[in-house]
């Protein structure tokens, strides 16, 4: 166990109070993780914090930042923000449409039992936002719940969405490159075009040359 600088009490590789990692410098440069967008994790204090992934996830990467609930500072626009929360009309990253998609720079998850999870996604700061979900995945965290394998944690949460979000990322630009060979061909097949029908009238200029040619012979 080492001492945690902040509240010098000693922990085992991170204090979960002061979300610090209790590793070497060189340790935490190693494991710390680049996510491809930021994550707001809404955190109930009914949750245990010896339970919590969410912990983990700020203490992992940058990216993600707790806020303990409730909140009243709160301020998100669904212009740009969306939450993960699998509600009937959720959508999967990949059917937004490219121009939705790529206004996405921020995740709202909320970290708490499913029993108060639904009246968090409620509240008015959060009711707005476009809700987003993740196909089913297993969940291989240790802690045993009630609900099935297909309930992950948040930690697990918030990986799958950024494998989902890399994963339609892809797609659109994969598109983007499709439609831009399709108008390069249109382009060659217009140019094409362009050329072939200036050759006509240049057969059709000599032809009408050589006509009034042999007329003038003829005179």
């Amino acid at each position: 166990r080492i001492i945690c600088t902040n509240c010098n009490k000693k922990r085992h590789l991170y204090c979960g109070l002061c979300l610090k990692l209790t590793l070497p410098i060189h340790i935490k440069e190693k494991i710390m993780v680049k996510l491809p967008l930021n994550f707001d994790i809404i955190y109930d204090p009914h949750e245990n914090v010896k339970k919590s992934t969410a912990i983990h996830s700020v203490l992992l990467s940058q990216s993600a930042n707790i806020i303990k609930y409730p909140n009243d500072n709160l301020k998100y626009s669904s212009k740009d923000t969306v939450l993960l929360y699998p509600t009937s009309d959720a959508k999967y990253l990949d059917d937004f449409n490219i121009l939705e998609f790529n206004n996405i720079k921020k995740i709202i998850v909320i970290e708490s039992t499913w029993h108060y999870a639904n009246k968090i996604a409620k509240i008015d700061q959060l009711k707005h936002l476009k809700k987003i979900q993740i196909r089913d995945k297993e969940t291989t965290y240790w802690r045993s719940q009630q609900y099935g394998k297909t309930y992950l944690s948040t930690l697990e949460a918030i990986y799958y969405t950024a494998q989902e979000y890399f994963s339609a990322q892809k797609k659109f630009q994969d598109k983007a490159k499709s439609l831009d060979g399709v108008e390069a061909k249109s382009l060659d097949l217009k140019v094409e075009g362009e050329r072939r029908s200036l050759d006509l009238k240049e057969v059709e200029r000599r032809s009408l040359d050589l006509k009034e040619g042999e007329r003038r012979s003829l005179d």
